[in-house]
This record gives structure tokens, C-alpha cells and sequence, in this order.
């Protein structure tokens, strides 16, 4: 029997308001039978306490379409799990409101699709709310997190999601994410839906293929970054962005950027990504209008379009566009097309531009670029270059292949400029640096002062540098000697809460394993006897861009300057660099990350300032003289906050002495001679 409508119900649905009632279990039998293809949601019955058991059972009885009735108050529920085959219709002005003290899994979502396909969530009239309590699940009892969304999407197909506004998650308004790596979110709709005052971001996609997102708006998104309207950024090489076009959205006000196309995780071998962004604005945003993220590694980089078409950015406080490490040659190709930039980056800071081009830190495989404009506005008032390069890495790569053409409109002046290569080589020299071998003496060749290798006192207490990811210390102790030092495991925002042993390596390699770090504690470790005399190396794996302090020692120490650079976290801490006497060449490389620099000043062993350089963004490097290198002795390092920008992240290389930072004594481990 084919199944019945009941078209007195539907009549129900377009013209009336369904009030609280008791459930219907004649109506609930029908369905059922499968005599009925639609129902309403309060056949099964509502609480207005906890309706979770109710809708659920009404999702799980396969109806094709199920109306969720406008009650007299709020559809309050648990997580609700979708299902195949299904529409579901919100009556004008229903609410479905995430339950209060509930949602403690951290990836609790108001509503969840695994591997689902052919679902429509759509509402009548002005619309409905899904609404949760993002400022609940910031605080006790709630584990921090930020996958708590409105709507998560895990490798679904053909789901429509429409005429909705998403508000107060605790992750995204709507997330489209991976439940088997392999299985993408395709044909995915999402049309005319409002996500407001989410934590993370109004939308999360990372996975889609064939995906429609228009005449949606974004807006109010504070909480966890990177707080944008909306953000691409896959999670493993295999996911892939194709096909995915954004038409007539609106970012607004969002903590973080607008429009974020963030492919750090995809390689060469990653297929293709295509994304379209058609006649759509970021208002007031206050970080960047549009970003493109990409990998510039050799043999890596990630390939495909990125399409800006009839957009419009206004009144950013970053660029309108910033592209992060695309391969010039063999990158992404980014257009930007019959489009406004409108008082972005307005502000002071001497390296803002209405477009910006960066590295992420890395060393690149190849110049910067990749862009073409064509018929781009900018609207300011300040005198500045329309492109901005920030090169946060030991090499600079310079700029390549941004062609195209710009107008710029300034306080009632009209002119334009033609992006080409003679006008990138004239304006983006590619910066070079004197060579200087990186020396890295055998550990064997390390020894401390004959003065303290019998040192018999206690733990002293060391310059406090704070270093981040993978930081290697070398402590010498001799046969039967007592070692005693103390480390503080710090937490950065957004880094995961590390489990991180203390390996402490004899000279001969063994490793001796003292236990875990505590995290945000001084943590104290004895080794009673060293069972041999040499070097131990002090190794803290797995950090997880959390850093570690080696705070008190009671033998010699000194920090190893890795030859990709050490990167320091807020450290503001002078310390000492030992150069043998006789050395041939001495240098020192520093740079910054993003907005975050250093100011440095070295201090030569006699105490005079030698070299001084503020606002160390891009890479400086300091170049011993003959006679400075000859003369060898105890280097001053003193790192200060730039007067431009925020002292956090910054990076050291050293290079034609042994790339050590001598924590105690003065002349901790210097070559023997």
C-alpha cells in the first residue's frame, strides 16, 4: 500500500500553532505502519523539561517528514542523533534549545549525522532557532572544549539544511566533519541560515565535496579561534574541498576573520581544492576579510582555486586578503575578481596592508605568491603599499607571480597600479644573508669549567627562557655525582594539555626516565648517582607547543639552539652565548611570527652594546666581526618587547660557534681546547 499523506495535518503545519497536547498513539501506530509519510513531532509527546526521549523516537521511527510543532515553549533536549531519508520542517518560530547542565561530552552536538544521507532540516515562514548555552560550557562542570556545535555534519550526503538561525554553541553553528577518513560530506545545501554568538566559528567544513553555502549570514562568533565566520581547514591531507561555493554570505563582527581557507594539513598528493566565494561581504570583522592558508614545503604544496568574485571587505582590522605560505610556482591560484576592499587594516602598524602575504615560519621551497586581480578596488585613507610581505622564517623567499591590476581610491584621488613582475622585483627584493657554517661540536668535545665540575651545593637558579615545542638541555654530571634540576611545564592557549616524560640520556645513550612533567608546576627530578661522566641530554618529546623553563640546576646546563632555530615563548630573560677564542665566524639569526617579534640587543663580552634592532619581524641577522669571532668570550643576549606589535613567539639561530645557550655557569660547556 503506497503510503497515505494526511493532509489535514499539513494544513495544520502552514496555518496553525500546535499547542502542548498528549501524545497520539493511534497517529504514532500509522506511522509506524508506514500508512503515513508525515507526522508531527508531538504525536509522540513534549515535555517541556526534556523532550529528548520523544523527538528522538519520532527521528527513529522513519518517517519521511517529521514537523516539529511551535509549542508554548522551547523543544528542550539532549543531543539528538539524525537520521536517513527524512525531513524534518520546524514550524515558524519553534525552538529547539540544548538542555541545561546536559552536553558534557565534549563533542555533545544539538543535532548529529554519522554517515547519513538525504535529510533536509528546513523551517516554515521567518524561521526557527536552534539554540545552546555557550557561556555554560566555558565554566565548571564543563571540560573546555570546542566541539560542542549546533549542527555536526560527519561524512554525510545530500543534506539541505535551510531557513534556521544557530545560536550560542559551543563549536560551531554548523560543523561538516569526518566520521571514517575517506568518506566525504557531499551535496551538502546550506541556504539562508543565520549562525550567531557560536564559539568557534558560524561554519567548519572540514571535508566537502560539491557543497552550496548561500545567503546565509555569519556573524558574532567570540569564544575559541579562530573565531571566524566561516572556516575550511581539513584536518588530515586526504580531506578534500571541492566544488564548495559560498554565494551572497555575510561575515559580520566575528572575533576572528571573515572567510578562512586554512589547507596547512594538504600536500601535493591532496586532490585539487576549489572554492568559490560569489558576492559575498565581511563587515566589521576584526581580524582578516579573507585568508588563504597553504604549505610551502618542498614537494608539498597543496594545488587548486581559490576564487574571490564580486566581494566586498569592509572595515577589517586586518588586510582584505591575506595569503600564509602559498607556493608561488606550484601553489594554489588565487583570483580576486570585480571586488572591494574598504578600510582594512587600518591602523599603525608599519607592516599592515589591504593585502598581505606571509610564510608560516617554515623554510620555503619557493617564493611567496600566486594571485591574480583583476578589477579590485581598495577604498582607504592612509598612504602605505597596497601589498604587504611578512617573511617569518630563517630564509627569505621574496614574492612571485601577483599580477593584475588595482585601484586604489584615497581622500578624493584616483590610481592605479599594474601588479607585474618588474613591479613585485622592485618592490619585494628577495633579502640575502652571509653564509655562516652551523658548528656542532661532538659532545664529547663539551665540558664545563674545571671550577664547578666538583661543585658540591645546591641547585642554582637559571635565567628563565622559556622555549616551546621539542627543547633539548645538556646538563654534565661525573661518575657517582648527584643531578638535581627543577622544570616548569607552562600550557599555551589552545595547546593541548601535554603528557610529557622527563628522558634523561647518559653519554652513552641510555635513557633514564624520571617521571611526567606536571602541568603550570615547578617539578623537581634526582638522578642519586650519574652512572657515568660526559653530557646528559635532558629531553622533553611531545610538547605540543606547550614550553618548559629549566628553572634551578645543581650542575652545569646549557640549552641546545636546534639548526631549524629555537623558538622562545614571551621571554623576555637575558642569556649568554659562549664563543671560543679563535673562532672564524660568528653570527646570530633572529625573526618572529605573525605580529609577534623581539627587540635584541648583544652585548659583546667587554659590556658594550654592539648591535641593537627593534621590531624584528622578518629575519635580522648579526654578523660578528673577524676581530669579534677571533677575540671569542661570553655574549649577551637581551630580548625586549618591540615597540611595534606583541612580544610571544620568536626564533634564534646561531651559527659558526657551538649553537648553545649557557643556562650556568657563565662558561658552561665550551669547547675544549
Amino acid at each position: 500500500m503506497l503510503p497515505i499523506r494526511l493532509t489535514c495535518c499539513f494544513a495544520v503545519v502552514m496555518t496553525a500553532v500546535c499547542l502542548a497536547q498528549a501524545p497520539r498513539p493511534d497517529l504514532v501506530a500509522q506511522v509506524r505502519a508506514r500508512t503515513l509519510a508525515e507526522a508531527h513531532a508531538s504525536w509522540w509527546g513534549f515535555d517541556r523539561e526534556d523532550s529528548t526521549d520523544a523527538l528522538q523516537t519520532a527521528i527513529d521511527s522513519g518517517v519521511p517528514t517529521l514537523i516539529i510543532d511551535k509549542m508554548p515553549s522551547p523543544w528542550i533536549v539532549r543531543p539528538l542523533f539524525l537520521a536517513s531519508n527524512q525531513t524534518i520542517i520546524f514550524q515558524e518560530g519553534a525552538v529547539l534549545e540544548a538542555k541545561r547542565g546536559d552536553f558534557l561530552g565534549i563533542r555533545d552536538a544539538l543535532l548529529k549525522a554519522e554517515e547519513q544521507s538525504n535529510i533536509t532540516i528546513t523551517a516554515l515562514g521567518k524561521g526557527a532557532l536552534l539554540r545552546m548555552h555557550i557561556a555554560d560550557y566555558q565554566a565548571e562542570p564543563y571540560q573546555k572544549a570546542e566541539w560542542r556545535h549546533g549542527i555536526s555534519l560527519l561524512s554525510v550526503s545530500k543534506v539541505a539544511i535551510s531557513n534556521l538561525t544557530i545560536a550560542d554553541s559551543g563549536g560551531d553553528g554548523i560543523y561538516l566533519g569526518t566520521k571514517t577518513r575517506g568518506k566525504f560530506n557531499t551535496d551538502v545545501t546550506i541556504k539562508n541560515v543565520v549562525c550567531v554568538n557560536n564559539n568557534r566559528q558560524g561554519i567548519s567544513v572540514i571535508n566537502a565535496v560539491n557543497l552550496l553555502i548561500e545567503d546565509c549570514v555569519l556573524k558574532d562568533t567570540a569564544g575559541t579561534p579562530p573565531k571566524a565566520g566561516i572556516d575550511f581547514e581539513p584536518n588530515h591531507f586526504s580531506e578534500r574541498i571541492e566544488n564548495c561555493v559560498l554565494r551572497n554570505v555575510i561575515a559580520s563582527n566575528n572575533a576572528g576573520g571573515g572567510f578562512i581557507v586554512s589547507l596547512h594539513q594538504h600536500r601535493a598528493q591532496t586532490p585539487p581544492v576549489s572554492v568559490r566565494f560569489e558576492n559575498c561581504r565581511s563587515v566589521n570583522d576584526r581580524s582578516n576579510g579573507f585568508i588563504v592558508i597553504a604549505q610551502n614545503s618542498p614537494g608539498q604544496s597543496v594545488t587548486g582555486t581559490v576564487e574571490i568574485i564580486n566581494c566586498t571587505v569592509e572595515n577589517a582590522a586586518g588586510p582584505g586578503l591575506a595569503v600564509a605560505g602559498n607556493a608561488a610556482n606550484s601553489g594554489l591560484k588565487i583570483l580576486v575578481k570585480d571586488s572591494r576592499f574598504i578600510n582594512c587594516a587600518d591602523n599603525d602598524d608599519h607592516n599592515a596592508a589591504p593585502i598581505v602575504f606571509r610564510n608560516k615560519g617554515e623554510e620555503p621551497a619557493e617564493p611567496l605568491g600566486g594571485l591574480r586581480v583583476s578589477n579590485l578596488e581598495i577604498v582607504e585613507s592612509r598612504s602605505r603599499p597596497p601589498i604587504a610581505l611578512h617573511e617569518h622564517s630563517p630564509t627569505p623567499s621574496g614574492l612571485a607571480k601577483v599580477y593584475g591590476e588595482l585601484t586604489l581610491h584615497r581622500n578624493g584621488q584616483k590610481s592605479t597600479i599594474a601588479l607585474n613582475d618588474e613591479w613585485v622585483k622592485t618592490n619585494f627584493p628577495v633579502r640575502t644573508f652571509r653564509s655562516v657554517p652551523r658548528v656542532m661540536p661532538k659532545l664529547t668535545r663539551l665540558a664545563p669549567a674545571k671550577e664547578v665540575i666538583n661543585y658540591q651545593g645546591t641547585a642554582v637558579t637559571l635565567p628563565a627562557v622559556k622555549v616551546r615545542n621539542n627543547a633539548v638541555y645538556y646538563i654534565h654530571a661525573k661518575t657517582g655525582q648527584t643531578i638535581t634540576f627543577t622544570v616548569h611545564l607552562g600550557l599555551v592557549p589552545r595547546a593541548r594539555t601535554p603528557n610529557v616524560p622527563c628522558i634523561l640520556r647518559t653519554p652513552s645513550g641510555d635513557a633514564l626516565e624520571l617521571g611526567q612533567l606536571a602541568a603550570d608546576a615547578d617539578q623537581a627530578f634526582t638522578v642519586a648517582k650519574a652512572p657515568e661522566t660526559g653530557i646528559y641530554t635532558l629531553e622533553f618529546p611531545d610538547l605540543k607547543r606547550n614550553y618548559t623553563i629549566l628553572k634551578a640546576s645543581n650542575r652545569p646546563a646549557a640549552l641546545l639552539a636546534p639548526e631549524r632555530g629555537l623558538n622562545f615563548f614571551c621571554t623576555n630573560q637575558s642569556f649568554q652565548i659562549f664563543a671560543p677564542a679563535n673562532s672564524n665566524a660568528f653570527a646570530l639569526k633572529f625573526w618572529g611570527a605573525g605580529q609577534e617579534g623581539v627587540k635584541i640587543t648583544l652585548r659583546e663580552p667587554d659590556g658594550n652594546d654592539v648591535w641593537t634592532q627593534d621590531n624584528i619581524f622578518a629575519a635580522e641577522q648579526f654578523d660578528a666581526t673577524d676581530a669579534q669571532a677571533k677575540a671569542g668570550g661570553l655574549w649577551t643576549v637581551i630580548p625586549q618587547k618591540p615597540s611595534s606589535g606583541v612580544l610571544e613567539d620568536y626564533y634564534m639561530q646561531i651559527f659558526g660557534v657551538p649553537p648553545l645557550i649557557v643556562l650556568w655557569p657563565a662558561d658552561a660547556l665550551p669547547s675544549k681546547p
